[in-house]
């Protein structure tokens, strides 16, 4: 059973998280990972452009970390994971909008952590570097010598390190990033 909720909107996030809870008994594990970036450097951005990127990156993570965070620490306990980036601390031409985004998602992590710690609930966040996806930037291979792994990372890499982020391997985890970079940034 799927179901397509628009993140932006924090009552339908609400709704999404309450029924899942109410049919599952409760939620364990919530995991945020959409993010859209309009690749423009300051100056050619508009206003509707830079809004949507702040709409779905930060208020669309928001949304999440708050819904499941009131089901989570009411029940005392739980694991969320945000997707971040190594743009939260790089800087790259034309990603101004979504690196502040990436940044901002760091500091709701550690915010949430430290204020949802009581009750038993970890928050993290992934950094994940050049993935080889479908979405992957045109010329992203000439970068892969500027990689101390000397290549890209795989999806299955990040699913991994995801995992390890909600299970109890990792139970005195909360509040930090994990880089999955190959080493790109250290």
């Amino acid at each position: 059973e799927s179901a397509i909720v628009d993140i932006r909107d924090g009552a339908t996030v609400k709704k999404c998280f309450d029924d899942i809870a109410a049919r599952l008994g409760g939620l364990h594990i919530a995991i945020c990972t959409p993010a859209i970036n309009v690749r423009k450097k300051i100056l050619d951005y508009t206003e509707e452009e830079f809004d949507r990127v702040m709409a779905v990156n930060m208020r669309g993570n928001f949304n999440v970390l708050q819904s499941a965070g009131r089901i989570m620490t009411a029940q005392k306990r739980g694991s969320i994971v945000l997707y971040s980036s190594i743009r939260s601390q790089t800087v790259e031409p034309g990603q101004s909008a979504y690196a502040a985004t990436k940044a901002g998602i760091l500091q709701m992590v550690k915010t949430a952590a430290s204020e949802f710690g009581y009750a038993g609930v970890r928050v993290n966040a992934i950094s994940p570097g050049e993935i080889e996806t479908s979405i992957l930037s045109p010329g992203t291979e000439k970068i892969i010598p500027q990689i101390p792994l000397r290549r890209l990372g795989q999806p299955e890499e990040v699913a991994k390190a995801i995992y390890f982020l909600c299970t109890d391997t990792s139970s005195y985890i909360s509040g930090a990033e994990l880089h999955i970079n190959g080493g790109q940034h250290v």
